[in-house]
């Protein structure tokens, strides 16, 4: 009788767990959705890390394990339009094209019939596949000074300040100076037109 008693006792507590085990899982705290944070143009943005969410456990069912559940915030891209914050963005990319020496980004920043310095755009090309082979660039900043936004056409004023050594002699050069952007929105992107600069010394070109 004993045993019979104890197998019984013993199949209801069991069943009593997976009971409660299934309460556990039904039971996952709702969070309300992730917001999505508006991006200013020229801040910078930072991955967060992903939120968990916890089980609320039974206290009948013993589990020891939380369950983490990662949430993803999905937005749907908004289709890129001219905008000062496009400009920011077209200014670090030229940026980070020039800096890396990126030969074939910088081609692809320039409309087909552009100009630089009063120079064909096969010229401007030639010219920076020639100084990217020549130095490195170990410095490249811009600091955006006026920019004017007019539907489909913008221009862009700055100054800029590149630190580049020569290949050849490992000498560390500083130039400064003045540059201007007369752009172009095509296709969800802005081009360049026309690119103007000068150094603050003539004979110290790049």
């Amino acid at each position: 009788k004993n045993k019979v008693i104890t197998r019984k006792v013993e199949k209801t507590e069991n069943k009593k767990v997976l009971q409660a085990r299934e309460t556990a899982k039904k039971e996952v705290i709702e969070q309300d959705p992730v917001p999505v944070k508006k991006i200013n143009a020229g801040e910078t943005v930072k991955a967060e890390e992903p939120k968990a969410v916890i089980v609320k456990k039974d206290k009948k069912a013993k589990i020891a394990d939380e369950v983490k559940i990662t949430e993803v915030a999905i937005k749907t891209p908004e289709k890129a339009e001219p905008s000062s914050t496009t400009l920011f963005v077209f200014v670090s990319d030229y940026v980070s094209a020039y800096k890396n020496r990126d030969y074939n980004r910088m081609k692809e920043l320039f409309m087909p019939d552009a100009s630089e310095n009063n120079m064909s755009i096969d010229e401007a090309l030639a010219m920076y596949k020639s100084n990217f082979l020549k130095h490195q660039i170990l410095r490249y900043d811009i600091q955006i000074k006026n920019k004017t936004l007019k539907g489909d056409n913008a221009l862009v004023d700055g100054q800029f300040v590149v630190i580049y050594k020569n290949n050849n002699d490992e000498k560390v050069n500083t130039r400064k100076g003045d540059i201007s952007w007369k752009l172009k929105w095509i296709e969800e992107g802005w081009k360049i037109n026309s690119l103007n600069y000068k150094f603050d010394k003539k004979e110290n070109y790049l």
